[in-house]
């Protein structure tokens, strides 16, 4: 609602009146032909004030918006849904399917996510895992113990070295696949490995050829993902030259 301000007092001097007829106003009597001035304190009349067009057809607007929304509104049918409602019956063995099939797809955007990680560092882990083959075999050429032992000092830090690397590859250790792989290979060579030796050195051969087996089934699977992405890169890149044909 506008607020209308206070209407301000008007002083009036009146004229001397020819006339001897008293004149009144509302503030008192002068005498007719007097020099004396009477103050009145009639109030001036001052126009109504309109509300600014835009004021009214901003009002207008929202009438009609008002009433265009509760037609738009589609009529609520059936009973009203409450959070007291009990829950649907759920099917225990659908649930499992379910949740295996959402795993799977989870898994598999694991794979690719990793697989477009390694397959940048292709070059990287070829060297790291030719570095650790190569401490591997310094261990086998040791023909005694104060040989091993003096060998084991230069592999251990030939080890320090690939840790090194790996922390430089991956440094939040989540994205290559191969990670876990290195972990197990460098943990053969720093402490199995070399206790095998000595094991076999006693006339016992069972422990070396154990670590060997597992060294080399390391390396199998290491290669065979990187011969993976590698080849995946290469049919999308045959592919995209197809396309440009």
């Amino acid at each position: 609602m506008l607020a209308v301000p206070a209407e301000r007092t008007f002083w009036v001097i009146t004229k001397v009146s020819p006339s001897r007829a008293t004149t009144s106003w509302s503030s008192g009597k002068t005498h007719a032909k007097t020099p004396e001035t009477s103050t009145s304190r009639a109030q001036k009349a001052r126009p109504a004030r309109r509300a600014p067009e835009w004021l009214a057809a901003l009002a207008l607007a929202g009438v009609l918006l008002g009433g265009c929304g509760k037609r738009d509104q589609p009529e609520r049918k059936g009973p009203l849904v409450v959070a007291e409602q009990p829950p649907l019956p759920e099917n225990p063995e659908l649930g499992k399917k379910s949740t295996a099939q959402w795993r799977q797809h989870l898994d598999r955007e694991e794979v690719e996510r990793q697989g477009i990680f390694d397959k940048q560092r292709i070059p990287q882990h070829r060297a790291l895992m030719k570095q650790l083959s190569a401490a591997r075999k310094t261990l086998d050429e040791q023909k005694g113990m104060q040989e091993l032992r003096e060998a084991r000092v230069g592999v251990n830090q030939q080890l320090d070295s690939v840790r090194a690397q790996l922390k430089e590859l991956d440094p939040l250790g989540t994205n290559s696949r191969l990670l876990p792989r290195y972990q197990a290979l460098l943990e053969l060579l720093s402490a199995r490995y070399g206790a095998a030796k000595q094991a076999a050195f006693g006339g016992d051969s069972k422990a070396v050829d154990a670590v060997r087996t597992e060294f080399d089934a390391h390396l199998r699977k290491m290669n065979r993902w990187l011969a993976r992405i590698q080849r995946e890169e290469e049919e999308g890149e045959e592919e995209d030259e197809s396309e440009e044909d």
